[in-house]
């Protein structure tokens, strides 16, 4: 199933929002009780923080779906702070998406050491394809810029993945889908992420330390490549990785 589900433009989770509507489903009075509330919640916080597309999802939920009194007075304690960012659009729900793939790839590897298994849990391998072929011009200068950079100097690997759109989420339009990821691992545990849309509008640049991810400008992001270190707001939540905590 899809991570995302659009309804008049607006991402929302996929997930999360089933699940707020299963709850209404020929269930009890037809209403969230408190205890579905503080389910819709839980899950929502996926064991560390609420996204904004969470955020906007469990406001639909609160506005389109009937709501027990003591349940709409609990979630609208919780919704004072839940503010949707109003830039969230294609950009963003692109960095999500990636944000969440690779939190997902490197729990399951921590779950491995953890049980001393040696991991052959690899990421995004449905996903890889040819960097060599033909490419749109944005996406070709990324990848041959830190392959000069990065490969040549034989300090770290540059590959190309393609996820398809409906992977992502459902309901956006045909010409939209697709999301191209120039993903480059040092010979440690930092790196760099580039995405693209499938007419190479660039959705995001970003630096990474284990499952971490600071998305900033092309041109501080790539400063890095060259100068080494991080951005101040990524190494300072370094303690916050799986390995960290």
């Amino acid at each position: 199933m899809a991570y995302y589900k659009v309804i008049q433009g607006q991402y929302f989770d996929a997930a999360l929002l089933n699940k707020g509507q299963s709850l209404t489903a020929g269930k009890g009075d037809g209403r969230i009780s408190y205890e579905d509330a503080i389910q819709l919640y839980e899950e929502a916080m996926d064991g560390q923080e609420i996204t904004e597309i969470e955020k906007a999802t469990l406001l639909y939920l609160f506005n389109e779906l009937p709501w027990t009194e003591k349940a709409r007075e609990w979630i609208t304690e919780k919704l004072a702070f839940l503010k949707t960012d109003p830039e969230t659009g294609n950009t963003t729900v692109y960095r999500l998406f990636y944000e969440k793939e690779l939190r997902n790839f490197w729990q399951a590897r921590y779950e491995d050491h953890k049980n001393n298994v040696e991991s052959e849990v690899y990421f995004w391998e449905q996903y890889l394809i040819d960097r060599d072929q033909e490419l749109p011009a944005t996406i070709r200068e990324s990848i041959d810029y830190y392959y000069q950079s990065v490969e040549e100097a034989d300090w770290g690997v540059v590959r190309l993945y393609f996820v398809p759109e409906s992977t992502i989420a459902e309901g956006e339009s045909e010409a939209k889908k697709g999301l191209y990821a120039v993903r480059v691992t040092t010979d440690g545990d930092d790196g760099w992420i580039e995405l693209f849309d499938r007419q190479s509008n660039e959705l995001g640049y970003g630096r990474t330390y284990i499952e971490l991810v600071h998305w900033g400008e092309k041109e501080p992001i790539r400063a890095f490549v060259a100068g080494s270190g991080y951005p101040v707001e990524l190494e300072n939540s370094m303690n916050d990785t799986l390995w960290g905590k």
